[in-house]
């Protein structure tokens, strides 16, 4: 799989009130990121680069605080066992 056939959106766990305020959280640093992606010198083929990389980390962020992995990193991509 190509990387520009990778995750293209994000999957947000919500099964309790703390998903909701880790998602809050997370998407006010996301739209800050995305904000500086947009003001870069880059061309736009590297800012769609930079945004999907964004996208992906943001992405497996969630899944992996969903979880309850502690610093959000864990080594699937999936939440509860789903994709």
């Amino acid at each position: 799989m190509s990387y520009q056939k990778s995750v293209r959106r994000i999957t947000v766990p919500l099964g309790c009130t703390e998903h909701i305020n880790i998602a809050r959280d997370n998407f006010k640093s996301l739209y800050e990121i995305f904000a500086k992606i947009s003001r870069s010198p880059n061309s736009e083929r590297n800012k769609l680069h930079i945004a999907q990389f964004e996208v992906m980390s943001m992405n497996h962020l969630f899944k992996s605080l969903g979880n309850g992995e502690k610093d959000g990193f864990s080594n699937g991509s999936y939440y509860k066992k789903s994709t």
